[in-house]
């Protein structure tokens, strides 16, 4: 219950912070195709009962507002809030394809397509949020998480010595680079990390 009532209060902080956005130069919202669109009804028995008319207002909210980027990443905050990920992985891909400037939908969706385990479909997400927002201690680390899933301990290493150097004080930037450093028999590194 603790981890659920963080990832709203996270979730929500993303909105508030920049979630808002328009479509892209390159072509209005209107041009996307409608096989883009999230339109059938989600599945709401996942959902606690107490929430689902909450969450069955923004689904509709979502589907009566096709072309609303807002309205599809509330929708997927909402959902990806209490567990569902693949469907909220649909709602933020929709609102990055209506809106592709906003960290918060890209970053959000990679964390939802890692939560589901799609590892390299994660990675991509994440990398084009990174080009918007290069310093998100969250999302190095997670970049940093999906590097040593592919057992690619280097590169593990090198976003995590730049992630703590930047964020000195993240500490779970600085427990997973101590814990990368004791797996690799750096014992001075991982000492350092881990104090």
């Amino acid at each position: 219950m603790k981890n659920r009532v963080f990832n709203v209060i996270l979730l929500c902080a993303l909105a508030l912070a920049g979630c808002e956005g328009t479509p892209s130069s390159s072509g209005d919202a209107s041009s996307a195709s409608n096989s883009d669109r999230v339109t059938e009804t989600a599945d709401l028995s996942a959902f606690p009962k107490n929430i689902r008319p909450r969450a069955a207002a923004l689904m509709d909210a979502a589907r009566s507002a096709p072309d609303d980027p807002q309205s599809a990443g509330l929708a997927g905050m909402f959902a990806h809030a209490y567990g569902s990920t693949a469907l909220a992985a649909k709602y933020y891909r929709r609102a990055t394809e209506l809106a592709p400037d906003p960290f918060a939908w890209r970053y959000l969706l990679g964390v939802a397509l890692m939560d589901e385990g799609l590892d390299k479909e994660a990675a991509a997400a994440l990398r084009d949020a990174q080009a918007i927002e290069a310093k998100y201690p969250p999302l190095q680390l997670r970049l940093a998480q999906l590097a040593i899933n592919r057992a690619d301990p280097k590169e593990a290493k090198r976003l995590l010595v730049e992630l703590t150097a930047y964020a000195p004080q993240f500490a779970q930037a600085r427990y997973q680079h101590g814990k990368l450093a004791l797996d690799q028999g750096e014992i001075n590194t991982a000492i350092e990390q881990l104090q």
